[in-house]
């Protein structure tokens, strides 16, 4: 995957948000590490984050999984989405239209993601940050009209402001001292 630029105007894809409630348990920690630190520098005030009101129904359970969030998990991303970092764009016909041409003239979006693209190009977004493969062209990016879809990235942000996810029994390294 090539560098990517740093955003200013940053659209998150479902799987985002799925990655930063997933917690320690999820099959890619390294995932919900980069999700968690993306969202607090926005609450941190350094960009916000633009979604279409469409996520809200989205974000239901993991990619690939029968079982949907935990009632904790809805909690979780239910503050997430009620803080002000936040810029939502409505789902209206224009949107729905735009979401079709994309649809049509993309082989292979689903209209879900179609619309998420039109989405950000009306909010003017520069980066849509998205896992799914088949948006952002195998981990490539890829440029529709004005906005570039590639996978989630800190470039130009000061990363790691959280302690690393580690998996369930794993540990740092650092021995922690004893009073012996």
């Amino acid at each position: 995957m090539a560098s990517s630029p740093a955003f200013k105007r940053p659209y998150l894809d479902a799987n985002v948000y799925i990655a930063a409630i997933s917690g320690p348990q999820a099959a890619d920690p390294a995932k919900v590490q980069l999700a968690a630190e993306i969202l607090q520098l926005a609450e941190q005030g350094m960009f916000q984050v633009f979604a279409s009101t469409f996520i809200e129904a989205e974000v239901i359970k993991p990619a690939g999984s029968a079982v949907p969030l935990t009632q904790t998990q809805e909690g979780t991303i239910e503050a997430y989405f009620n803080r002000d970092c936040f810029v939502w764009i409505e789902v209206d016909r224009p949107i729905a239209q735009k979401a079709r041409q994309i649809a049509r003239d993309h082989s292979g979006f689903r209209p879900p993601d179609a619309v998420h693209v039109a989405s950000a190009l009306r909010a003017n977004c520069d980066q849509l940050l998205t896992w799914d493969e088949n948006l952002n062209n195998k981990g490539a990016g890829r440029t529709i009209e004005t906005l570039y879809i590639c996978p989630p990235h800190l470039a130009g942000y000061q990363a790691s402001f959280l302690p690393p996810v580690l998996p369930s029994g794993a540990t740092d390294g650092i021995e922690e001292e004893t009073g012996a």
